[in-house]
């Protein structure tokens, strides 16, 4: 039985996508740069900011500050409200936390943003612990916000599993020696994934349950 399990945020635990790839065409418009096309967007899902916007969006660092100010200002008024909890995630939630199961959070997203968002969408008082990127520590990458919670929470990380639907997740686990479970119903695709060997690979969200509960596929939480 895990001590916990981590989960990242966008593509795992919440369908972002739509959001995410809508606001970077408004901040790309309002900021005159040419438009990118879907598949190259969609790899902006999941990976640091600090890294899609100088790699994939092509913003040099003189860029950034302002890029990402108009980013967050337009996420606000038009990602924020496209998001929602995969199905299933509430009860998954629910359920590992019935088995004494610590749910936790490992994101690339600001950690206030992070508690923001899980509040809304009525995830916070389904997970025990929030670990997110925390620019002012030098804290963006998966492994060092990884390290963040294990201390925080006092994780014994041969106990735990990550849980994550891009390569970015894989990675951060191998580097601090946790086990990996890799999602294909996020953003990230199978050729993606398998190339980072996690331990396992879930197709949905119930297979995802049946791997951390060794339970059933087909067998529904009830939460009320």
């Amino acid at each position: 039985m895990y001590q916990a399990v981590v989960f990242d945020f966008d593509g795992t635990l919440v369908d972002s996508e739509s959001g995410i790839i809508r606001t970077l065409e408004a901040m790309l418009i309002e900021l005159k740069r040419d438009p990118l096309t879907k598949e190259q967007l969609r790899a902006c899902v999941g990976p640091p900011i600090n890294k899609f916007f100088p790699e994939t969006l092509g913003f040099k660092e003189h860029e950034l500050e302002k890029a990402l100010e108009v980013y967050r200002r337009l996420f606000q008024e038009i990602g924020l409200a496209t998001l929602k909890p995969f199905d299933g995630i509430v009860e998954l939630l629910c359920e590992l936390q019935n088995a004494n199961i610590l749910t936790c959070v490992a994101t690339c997203k600001t950690e206030p943003v992070c508690y923001e968002q899980a509040q809304a969408l009525g995830l916070l008082t389904h997970l025990d612990y929030i670990s997110g990127a925390m620019p002012e520590k030098g804290q963006l990458e998966k492994g060092s916000i990884l390290n963040a919670l294990i201390e925080k929470a006092g994780l014994d990380v041969s106990r735990c599993v990550m849980v994550g639907d891009r390569m970015y997740d894989i990675l951060g686990a191998r580097e601090v020696k946790m086990k990996a479970i890799g999602v294909l119903y996020g953003s990230g695709s199978y050729e993606e994934l398998s190339e980072y060997a996690p331990e396992q690979l879930a197709k949905s969200v119930s297979h995802l349950r049946a791997l951390l509960l060794n339970a059933k596929e087909e067998k529904i939480c009830q939460t009320h």
